[in-house]
């Protein structure tokens, strides 16, 4: 322990809470139908508890996050679980698209400049159909 170097392991802490937050901002996406203006801080904390609960119980610890965010937003509990999905669906297909892009020899960077257009014209559909913005 004493070869530790506690500033590595502050800087290693500002990418992996950066992540948590992340993911607390994409949740208050999903939540806006249900709620316009979440709490960043019950998102962000449910979403650290929920991590521990995959370190400590593994898979079935991935349904804590969707069960702390219905609670503390109070919003229905199979509203959460559908999001959980999404957030699934999404992540698959970000995956996927890098590991295609890897594959092909493409510069995963590129990720992101390929994803402009599809996203844009996802974005006026969404404005066109949904009734919150």
């Amino acid at each position: 322990m004493s070869r530790i170097s506690r500033r590595t392991v502050a800087i290693s802490l500002v990418p992996i809470f950066g992540t948590y937050y992340g993911r607390a901002l994409r949740w208050a996406v999903f939540l806006k139908p249900l709620k316009q203006k979440p709490s960043l801080g019950n998102l962000f904390s449910a979403t650290v508890i929920g991590f521990a609960a995959i370190t400590v119980f593994g898979r079935p610890g991935e349904f804590v996050r969707p069960y702390l965010i219905a609670l503390k937003e109070r919003v229905p509990v199979p509203s959460q679980m559908a999001a959980w999905i999404l957030e699934r669906m999404f992540d698959l297909l970000v995956n996927q698209s890098a590991y295609d892009a890897i594959a092909k020899g493409e510069d995963p960077r590129r990720i992101g400049e390929d994803w402009r257009e599809p996203l844009e014209k996802f974005r006026q559909l969404r404005q066109k159909y949904l009734i919150y913005k």
